[in-house]
């Protein structure tokens, strides 16, 4: 499948599970075994197929790759409903979260970027809400809030100078909705008020699988793009 159809693909798939989500039930719980474990599959080949990427990148694709694997094993576990599923779910994303990191680590600046630190406060202050209120899953809730926001600090550090304006721009981008997407999850396992009504439920549902496939495609194009850029003749020497 060209690159053209890969993208076609994820996108039909993410609208019809967006809906799904936001549809709730059994039934649709059972066709979403379909369209969602099939998503990040669709992303790895995009990355297997990468003719644009530079081939001094191909470690930062494949630590991408492993993420996005560790993240269709995250999203196969979350198809559940109990707290072994979520806790299994957790293990995976945190794994997930962890090549991420490594990932935008070899490309990062030298300089920390002014906006890691509010984002960092952030995480760190969401982090420890949802954790009070996790009971027993409280130190991996903990943990996992830890480990994305790191991901998301270093994805804000990517230099441009090193794999290109658009790379840097599109896994940032990604990063941060994936920090939104696990943020409604929290916020929807651990903070919502008893007896919100289904309406309310549906939005969240659905605007968490909407960032969430939304990022994960920003994070794969971005890594595909990642380019070492060239330096003006008189730089070069």
């Amino acid at each position: 499948m060209t690159f053209a159809g890969l993208d076609r693909a994820y996108a039909g798939l993410a609208l019809s599970d967006v809906a799904l989500a936001a549809q709730g039930g059994v039934r649709t719980s059972r066709l979403r075994w379909a369209t969602k474990s099939a998503l990040m599959p669709l992303l790895i080949g995009k990355l297997a197929n990468s003719s644009s990427g530079d081939p001094a990148w191909s470690g930062l694709r494949t630590r991408t790759q492993a993420g996005l694997a560790l993240s269709w094993a995250g999203d196969v576990a979350l198809l559940g409903r109990s707290d072994a599923a979520f806790a299994t779910g957790l293990a995976c994303f945190a794994g997930a979260h962890g090549c991420y990191g490594s990932a935008f680590a070899s490309a990062r600046q030298p300089t920390r970027p002014a906006a890691a630190v509010p984002v960092g406060i952030g995480g760190a202050l969401l982090g420890a809400a949802l954790s009070r209120r996790a009971g027993r899953l409280r130190v991996p809730v903990a943990g996992y809030s830890a480990l994305i926001t790191s991901m998301a600090v270093t994805a804000l550090g990517l230099d441009p100078n090193r794999i290109g304006q658009p790379a840097t721009r599109r896994i940032a981008a990604g990063a941060g909705l994936f920090v939104v997407s696990d943020g409604l999850i929290g916020l929807r396992k651990f903070a919502r008020p008893a007896g919100t009504g289904r309406g309310l439920r549906s939005v969240i549902d659905a605007a968490v699988m909407a960032t969430y496939a939304g990022g994960q495609w920003l994070i794969a194009d971005g890594v595909g793009r990642a380019s070492t850029p060239l330096q003006p003749a008189d730089e070069r020497g």
